[in-house]
């Protein structure tokens, strides 16, 4: 079926969404100030990928979201130790603290103490966290929200486990909309428990398992508002686990990572398997050759009009020998193409894929991604 929009066709064929120009008995009607001769012809075993020379000897490898069936949750045993490792910490300790300023228990109950009769903290907390089970003193409700439990470094049985609480007053607080906090935990093969600092927050997105080609990583993004929206991936080894990439939001996008800024994701990079780490993907100029197929397409031009001004002045680049991107100067408003050989097409995709080369990544490289 197809959908007209002005001088462009909107296809949708067996799932796949593409934008090309409408036609007309001729053929292809141009786009304003288009050409006809402009157009190229592609051959039957056209890649980008063939008009790019410098590609780095080595192979990332994909990651994808693992199914919430994939791996059971943590057992009872896991989940108590991780409620243990979490009472052992100093954050614990700052919130019964504070519930010792708020409360005290009298007549059988706990009362609220002068001064914070109309606290927010303390309404909520007394509503939805207070234990009352351990009275005379105060203490606090703490609930698994999510776990995984496998061989998550191929060899040992570990838990993640994500534990939700009362909120450490306000020295944790991102904003005074709740009292929730957050605190993932890793349980290990001989009960050793592990809090995972980078990723405790007030203000919780997803919590995931990345596959990477065989190798599991805990993804975390959290944050309450735009400017805040932050990411921490832990990745495991030898029964233990460790921060391997912590920045802006993270997601997953055609089998690579994506991070970004705010609730934006647009910069490429993916799991360096035998180095044990994550690499960010270069994006790299096209060759005058290649830039002349992408600057004459029509498709591409009803879209970015200066294609050949862009190319001149840096903007145009080539991420992965696949992904083809107009920078704009916001790396999420990018424009990114990829070629469709099914229909012989550039194709507009929704995602900008653009590389910055700004994140806290050690290394970049020029790899040819699949697809």
């Amino acid at each position: 079926m197809n959908y007209e929009k002005g001088h462009c066709i909107i296809y949708v064929c067996c799932g796949v969404r593409y934008v090309g120009l409408r036609k007309s008995s001729a053929g292809f009607e141009s786009a304003p100030g288009i050409s006809e001769e402009a157009a190229f012809e592609f051959p039957d075993d056209f890649k980008v990928s063939d008009y790019i020379t410098d590609f780095d000897e080595m192979e990332l490898t994909s990651c994808s979201y693992v199914s919430d069936t994939t791996f059971p949750q943590a057992d009872s045993a896991a989940v108590a130790k991780a409620v243990e490792v979490y009472k052992c910490s100093e954050m614990y300790m700052e919130t019964v603290d504070e519930l010792n300023k708020i409360f005290r228990y009298e007549d059988g109950a706990f009362v609220r103490n002068e001064g914070y009769e109309q606290s927010f903290y303390a309404e909520q907390v007394e509503k939805y966290y207070l234990d009352k089970n351990h009275a005379p003193e105060p203490d606090i409700i703490v609930t698994a929200v999510k776990s995984f439990s496998g061989k998550l470094d191929g060899k040992n049985t570990g838990s993640v486990i994500l534990l939700k609480t009362a909120l450490p007053r306000w020295s944790w607080a991102e904003y005074s909309g709740n009292v929730n906090f957050h605190i993932p935990i890793f349980v290990n093969s001989a009960g050793e428990g592990q809090i995972f600092n980078e990723a405790c927050s007030q203000a919780y997105g997803t919590f995931e398992l990345l596959d990477c080609s065989g190798t599991f990583h805990a993804l975390f993004n959290f944050g309450h508002n735009e400017g805040r929206q932050r990411s921490a991936i832990y990745s495991f080894k030898d029964d233990a686990a460790e921060l391997s990439f912590s920045g802006g939001p993270v997601d997953v996008y055609e089998w690579i990572l994506l991070g970004g800024y705010g609730w934006h994701s647009f910069e490429p990079f993916m799991f360096d398997k035998e180095n044990g780490g994550f690499c960010g993907i270069k994006g790299v100029s096209p060759s005058e050759e290649l830039a002349e197929i992408i600057c004459s397409d029509k498709i591409v031009l009803a879209y970015v009009p200066d294609a050949r001004e862009r190319y001149r002045d840096g903007s145009l680049q080539i991420v992965g020998g696949k992904y083809i991107t107009f920078g704009s100067g916001i790396p999420w408003d990018a424009i990114t193409f990829v070629y469709n050989k099914s229909y012989k097409v550039f194709e507009r995709i929704e995602q900008s894929v653009m590389s910055t080369e700004t994140f806290e990544l050690e290394k970049y490289y020029n790899v040819k991604l699949k697809g």
